[in-house]
């Protein structure tokens, strides 16, 4: 099925038409439930942006996490960086999946620092943001900062789930 699709996109692209982004990230989402799917999103991303689609933060947002899920989290990063130039305005997805990369890496200062960015630009952390800095300042020994954030996170009402209370 796609394969099919891709094909199609071709023929439209032949024939002059315009891709609806959204009918590309739908395309993209099921690449990367695909086998190989990662590499199959990076490289049709690619691929189409060449090609002119305009996408937008979801579609940026997948392309982020693979490449987190790859270990490219600087490249990840830069992604989230160059979005606003691009057009498109980064979200609490965009920092979340970065911060969870860097977290996974153990870059803690990085953390904080893309914390303070996102803070600034008037982004809320949500569940799976304070999970991330809960897991690296656990694991760096600051059980008790960890607790400080698990106590605003509950402030803020956000409610933890079973992965922060692990």
């Amino acid at each position: 099925i796609l394969d099919n699709a891709r094909k199609l996109f071709d023929k439209m692209l032949y024939y002059g038409l315009i891709l609806s982004v959204d009918s590309c990230n739908l395309y993209l989402s099921h690449l990367s439930n695909s086998n190989h799917g990662i590499q199959k999103v990076l490289r049709t991303y690619g691929e189409l942006s060449g090609l002119g689609v305009c996408w937008n933060t979801a579609s940026y947002n997948m392309v982020i996490h693979c490449l987190c899920q790859l270990n490219k989290v600087k490249e990840a990063h830069g992604l989230l960086l160059q979005m606003e130039f691009r057009g498109c305005i980064p979200d609490v997805i965009s920092y979340s999946t970065v911060i969870d990369g860097y977290s996974k890496a153990g870059e803690l200062k990085i953390v904080l620092k893309i914390i303070e960015a996102m803070q600034v630009k008037g982004l809320k952390p949500n569940v799976f943001t304070f999970n991330s800095i809960i897991l690296i300042l656990c694991k760096a020994g600051k059980v008790l900062d960890a607790e400080r954030i698990l106590r605003e996170m509950i402030s803020q009402g956000v409610a933890p789930d079973n992965v922060v209370y692990a």
